[in-house]
């Protein structure tokens, strides 16, 4: 029951931003949490699908697995990474309306384009996560 409730709330929260988000002035950031509406959305949809079901020892149904399983571990680092791409190069200020860079020695980035940086490790560590969830547990001894 819970999770239907949950399922129903993701899906609003992805309809309403991705139909909201794109107007004569597109907004990334209604864009984006959309993305990650429908994210949430689809991962509770593939774990209902049962285990029996996703496991199975047939060729079609344990690469369909696979796929899906990456999908949707990469998927949100992709959004951030989108999301840092795509939207307007905003800096990050300080409390005295500074830009943040301007306080660094160095190479520097600030705002909406440092969630290219999180949504590449986003990317990593989902592809790690889709390592550990596909790997196979070693047959039982039988003794």
């Amino acid at each position: 029951m819970i999770g239907s409730v949950v399922l129903l709330v993701m899906a609003a929260i992805s309809a309403w931003g991705l139909y909201t988000g794109f107007t004569p002035e597109i907004k990334y950031g209604q864009l984006a949490w959309g993305a990650l509406g429908a994210w949430s959305a689809l991962v509770l949809l593939w774990l209902r699908v049962p285990r029996r079901v996703r496991k199975s020892e047939q060729g079609a149904t344990v690469f369909i697995s696979y796929v899906v399983t990456l999908l949707l571990c990469v998927a949100p680092g992709v959004i951030l990474a989108c999301y840092g791409w795509l939207a307007a190069a905003v800096p990050s200020y300080t409390r005295g309306g500074v830009d943040v860079c301007e306080l660094e020695v160095g190479y520097c980035v600030s705002g909406t384009r440092s969630f290219i940086f999180f949504g590449f490790w986003g990317v990593v560590i989902g592809l790690i996560i889709n390592w550990v969830i596909n790997l196979k547990t070693p047959p039982k001894s039988e003794s």
